[in-house]
This record gives C-alpha cells, structure tokens and sequence, in this order.
C-alpha cells in the first residue's frame, strides 16, 4: 500500500488526470482505504462495489478514462500468489481486456523474509 500511495501520491504533480479503479472485490476495506488515498491526495477513484467482477471493473474503468479525459488509470486488484491459479486467471483476464501500456507489480516489502 505504501508503494501504490507513493506512485498515485506523485502522479497528479506531474500535470496527469488520474483515475485509480477499485478492482480489490475480495477485500472490503481496500475500497474503502483506495478511497480515502484518492480523496486525500486529490485522485478520482472509481468504484463498483464489491459484487462486480474485477474485468468489468477495470474495463469499465478505461471506459471512464476515455470518455472523460483521464490520461492515466491505476488499476488496484486484490492481493495474489502464484499458486492461486483463480486469481492468476483474473490477472490475465484484466490484462487481456484493458491492454495496458504498463503493468506494475508491487511487492509486499516481508516477502521472503
């Protein structure tokens, strides 16, 4: 969370119109903290509740973006272990539907330890 508060934290400096998409449907609160992080910093989050489908969140998102001159939309999803091969396949599926120009994998900083 530290790292994806850093990158949206600095984004609006550089004269971008952010749009950061609540695709974390597994974990209630994390809408609600990616809510709090855009309000705090001046960054638009887009929401469709918990019950959406991450894709349709995501596409749903890029659509927004596009209609209403967002030239930059942070993507958060849930959480993932490769061994989750479900939420692997929700990865691929997001990737494959939005087709991002760039992807960013943040790591939680006790991974290994």
């Amino acid at each position: 969370e530290e790292s994806a508060q850093l990158l949206t934290s600095r984004m609006p400096t550089r004269k971008r119109k952010v749009l950061l998409a609540a695709a974390d449907v597994y974990r209630p609160a994390a809408i609600k903290q990616l809510q709090v992080l855009g309000e705090s910093i001046g960054v638009t989050v887009f929401s469709m509740g918990t019950e959406a489908d991450p894709v349709d969140i995501a596409a749903a998102a890029v659509q927004k973006a596009k209609d209403e001159g967002y030239d930059t939309v942070l993507v958060d999803t849930a959480g993932r272990q490769v061994i989750d091969a479900e939420l692997m396949d929700e990865l691929r599926r997001i990737k494959e539907t939005v087709n991002p120009d760039e992807t960013l994998l943040v790591v939680d900083a006790m991974t290994g330890q």
